[in-house]
């Protein structure tokens, strides 16, 4: 057996070797395809670790090592069912409308056979065929514009084979529309549902099933860890393979890509969200069969709701933007142990009278009615859910087992946060100790070339019980960064909060964008930031007819199409917060410019991040070592990683905070970027320009260095 399974795999090797080989498919299909050592390294390490059945192998792998292509490979010839997760939505949907079908296609021209894939979004990504029929008559008048919505919704239900929202551009982001007539799981009547079979998500799971690969995001990979845990049977001790509740088909080995945003996930994944406007469609659902009630229950259901949104309010009212109470507040800072109890009991009574109508409405179901008596069963399961939660936030319970709460302002609401303060234990339970193997790979999870501090973070590994089945592998970027980037400290900068910072950054901006000739993005830390920047420099802008695009004025994608339009017109400039840090890839002479106006640290205030801080305090750990530091480094090498996404890409990186030359952790952030060429004055950051840059990009010289 032992000698068959070394045959194996060294078939397996050998077909990975031929994929990337100068005659093979890759080279063949794609012509600017080059073989690079490292790249087939990489595939060949995650291949081994795929067929290796357990364990976990931590990889980074710097911009332009390919990273992508090369877990794909090696899942092809490991032969194995693997789960593929990314960090989000639109990552997802890359892998799956950009990189995979242009892998297959290499595959395909060589006469190949590509795996069986399925791309799986959580449930309130597809929409619920028996809502829009039932649901639809009244929900277009409760918005504006809401006629015209649902009638694009009904055409394109009409046609569309997958359900996915992605797929229908017409629909608003926030579109309430849609959050009443998703296939959420609370309004799932399941098998008694009439469009069972048609259904959406029932399709999507039965293909699921029988796919060779499944492509996921991680906050759908932890709803499901979180289900099947939350559904183990009494008896068992294996949730894992004893579980009835699950979303995800069971597989052989996990990819998680863009591990970076695995921890963040996480602590929102496993913990969870209350909010009014759950209360609101409770409340319109139990209105629906409110016939089921008599005259005296209606009423005072109507006043149990009225009452449990009034005591929500007032207890969340010091998160509101007009409280005075101080930033980055926890319930528990904010509230003594007897003001929580009695909010406690407040709701408490409110969600007894909602349960007691409920059961009226159940014991007044025909018997013969299971349609009914399914919708009403779900009624009970979303108020016990929503019950649960707050018992939870208001009791010691959260407190105990190491959750914190908090207000947390959204649009014209506030939710109610809670969250484990530390995700490790959390994940090292719901995932490594999965009986499979698993890699996690990323270009920016070191700190200065160390994986150990994210290891730690998420549960695989802990100083005093190192594990044997941890491997961790570094992978530089091929990319020729010394001698087409410059990395820009201006010497002498002062500190973010020195009164003189913004005439400073508001001079050097400019002289490196008249350097430049636009091809920028000003990355900023806050939408306050950048909202101030926009306001004191848009007379300069105007007065050298430079176009300025603001983050949040147009979708992120339609920015990113016209900064790359505008740019073959004239100079553009980007202004953008935390979402254009990451995840955005503009090749090319159309970004040449990169610059950052602070380091990003997580402010301090910030209610998990204080709560985080002070857990590491009291296990004697340093909270800006541990925690600040390295998600600092984490973010800021995703920053600078937008201006160089191919190796034929050249320009500048500028970082206007002088912390990074005055203070002894500037020189760990340092080491955490790629190797850039240092630059410390204008003067040097003009010869970098004439002499590397523009060459490189064919770029036009002014007239007086033409002379």
């Amino acid at each position: 057996m032992q000698h068959v399974d070394q045959e194996k795999h060294l078939d397996a090797t050998e077909r990975l070797r031929a994929l990337f080989a100068p005659d093979g498919p890759l080279k063949a299909y794609f012509p600017r395809f080059q073989l690079r050592e490292d790249q087939l390294n990489l595939a060949l390490n995650i291949m081994a670790q795929l067929r290796s059945g357990s364990g976990q192998l931590v990889v980074e792998a710097g911009t332009g090592t390919g990273k992508s292509l090369a877990y794909l490979a090696a899942a092809y010839c490991a032969e194995k069912r693997v789960l593929i997760s990314t960090g989000t939505l639109a990552l997802q949907d890359q892998l799956f409308q950009k990189d995979l079908p242009d892998f297959f296609a290499a595959l395909s021209a060589a006469g190949e056979q590509p795996p069986n894939v399925v791309l799986m979004k959580g449930r309130s990504n597809y929409l619920c065929q028996h809502r829009l029929a039932t649901h639809a008559p009244g929900l277009p008048l409760m918005e504006e514009g809401g006629v015209d919505e649902m009638a694009q919704l009904i055409s394109w239900s009409e046609v569309t084979d997958t359900g996915d929202k992605a797929e229908a551009p017409f629909m608003s982001e926030n579109s309430f529309l849609w959050r009443e007539l998703d296939a959420r799981s609370e309004t799932c009547l399941g098998r008694k549902c009439p469009d069972y079979k048609g259904c959406f998500v029932t399709r999507l799971r039965d293909r699921a099933q029988e796919a060779d690969w499944v492509i996921v995001n991680h906050a759908l990979l932890c709803a499901d860890r979180m289900l099947r845990m939350q559904s183990q049977k009494p008896g068992h001790d294996s949730w894992e393979e004893q579980s009835f509740g699950q979303i995800l088909p069971d597989v052989d080995a996990w990819i998680i890509d863009e591990a970076h945003l695995l921890e963040e996930i996480a602590s929102r994944q496993f913990g969870f969200q209350i909010s009014s406007q759950g209360f609101g469609r409770l409340h319109r659902e139990c209105e629906k069969h409110k016939a089921l009630l008599g005259a005296t229950t209606q009423t005072s259901l109507a006043g149990f709701f009225e009452s449990m949104q009034l005591s929500f309010w007032t207890m969340l009212h010091p998160w509101s933007p007009d409280s005075h109470q101080p930033e980055g507040q926890l319930l528990a800072d904010v509230y003594e142990d007897f003001q929580r109890r009695d909010f406690h009991h407040d709701f408490q009574t409110a969600f007894k009278g909602v349960m007691d109508a409920i059961k009226e409405m159940q014991n007044n179901v025909a018997a013969d009615d299971e349609l009914l008596t399914v919708e009403i069963g779900n009624l009970e399961k979303r108020a016990a859910r929503i019950w649960s939660e707050m018992d939870f936030t208001l009791s010691d319970k959260g407190l105990e087992l190491g959750f914190v709460s908090y207000g947390q302002p959204e649009d014209d609401h506030i939710n109610l946060i809670c969250a484990p303060v530390d995700v490790s234990q959390v994940l090292q339970n719901a995932f490594w100790n999965s009986p499979r193997a698993f890699v996690l790979t990323s270009a920016s999870i070191s700190v200065a070339n160390k994986l150990a501090p994210f290891c730690r973070r998420v549960g695989l590994f802990h100083p005093e019980t190192p594990s044997t089945e941890l491997q961790t592998e570094l992978y530089q970027s091929p990319f020729d960064f010394q001698g087409r980037c410059g990395l820009y400290c201006p010497e002498g900068m002062p500190a973010p909060d020195h009164p003189d910072f913004i005439y400073r950054y508001d001079d050097e901006v400019m002289d490196l964008i008249d350097l430049s000739s636009g091809g920028a993005f000003l990355l900023f830390t806050s939408y306050r930031a950048m909202s101030a920047a926009k306001d004191r420099l848009s007379h300069r802008f105007l007065l050298r007819g430079i176009r300025v695009l603001v983050q949040g004025e147009k979708p992120k994608m339609t920015l990113l199409s016209l900064f790359k339009q505008e740019s073959e017109q004239g100079p553009v400039v980007l202004m953008a917060t935390h979402s254009f840090w990451m995840g955005v890839d503009v090749q090319g002479k159309a970004l040449r410019l990169v610059v950052m106006d602070r380091l990003p640290f997580k402010p301090p205030v910030e209610p998990l991040q204080r709560a985080k801080s002070q857990w590491l305090r009291r296990q004697n750990r340093s909270p800006f070592n541990e925690l600040a530091l390295p998600q600092a480094a984490q973010i800021l090498k995703q920053g600078a990683g937008r201006l160089m996404r191919h190796a034929e890409d050249a320009g500048i990186v500028a970082i206007m905070d002088g912390r990074l030359s005055s203070k002894g952790y500037g020189k760990t952030l340092k080491r955490s970027l790629p190797p850039f060429k240092a630059l410390r004055s204008m003067q040097e950051c003009q010869s970098f320009w004439y002499e590397v840059v523009s060459p490189a990009l064919d770029l036009p010289l002014p007239q007086d260095q033409l002379i």
